[in-house]
């Protein structure tokens, strides 16, 4: 099932849940993606250029605030790297994102299986990603993948309640649940390859499924889906 993705990117803000109507998922199944790493495997050069453009963004508001943690320690301050920025510099994702942004489309390349087979999947799906629409929509499109699902949950770039919202936090997942309109969550199918992601999804009840490096997402798909159908079929 899937729609044009142009209006159905939908930042993690409550507001949002009174502004879009989404057809209620209600008892039935419903897929939720990861972006990064789960939909494609990010090469190393990618996640240290990304590195690279984040130490760039961190340079760029030093010098207008330099009594700031060195660059190892704001990294790992937050699960998060947009709540350090929030918290040091007062700066909201999308002014980091405008700072730090790349061509990420010369580092993607389609998975010509995996689209065929999400193009003709039976079941709903969405994305679920920590990334602003700014760098989910250009990577889905150099997927070639901006057709094959019916929206992107993705974060919000409104401070209007003091933090940066994402997951693993657990009224994000709520935030999706009511957003789709989810009555069962055991028909809830939610891959990530962050198990901090996976661990709250879990506790909400989720079907959840860690995509490692070595795993690959379509041979994952096809075993559960082969599972959901052999269930229905009893």
């Amino acid at each position: 099932m899937s729609t044009n993705l142009i209006n159905n990117f939908i930042s993690m803000n409550t507001e949002n849940l009174e502004k879009h109507s989404i057809n209620p998922v209600n008892d039935d199944y419903i897929f939720l993606f990861d972006i990064d790493d789960t939909l494609y495997k990010r090469s190393e050069k990618m996640k240290m250029v990304e590195k690279q453009k984040f130490k760039e963004a961190y340079n760029h508001f030093k010098l207008q605030k330099p009594d700031v943690p060195e660059w190892e320690k704001f990294l790992d301050e937050k699960i998060l790297y947009a709540e350090s920025f929030r918290i040091h510099f007062n700066k909201t994702c999308l002014e980091v994102e405008k700072i730090r942004a790349c061509d990420y489309k010369k580092f993607i390349t389609e998975d010509k299986e995996l689209k065929n087979y999400l193009k003709n999947f039976q079941y709903r799906s969405w994305c679920f990603t920590n990334g602003l629409r700014c760098r989910a929509e250009p990577i889905l499109e150099g997927l070639n993948l901006s057709d094959v699902f019916e929206g992107v949950i993705c974060m919000d770039d409104n401070f209007s309640s003091g933090s940066v919202r994402g997951k693993p936090q657990e009224e994000m997942y709520k935030f999706v649940e009511d957003l789709l309109k989810i009555k069962n969550k055991n028909k809830v199918f939610f891959f990530d390859d962050s198990l901090d992601n996976i661990e709250t999804g879990r506790k909400m009840g989720w079907n959840c499924y860690l995509i490692d490096k070595e795993d690959n997402l379509l041979d994952k798909l096809k075993i559960i889906v082969s599972e959901i159908q052999s269930d229905m079929e009893r």
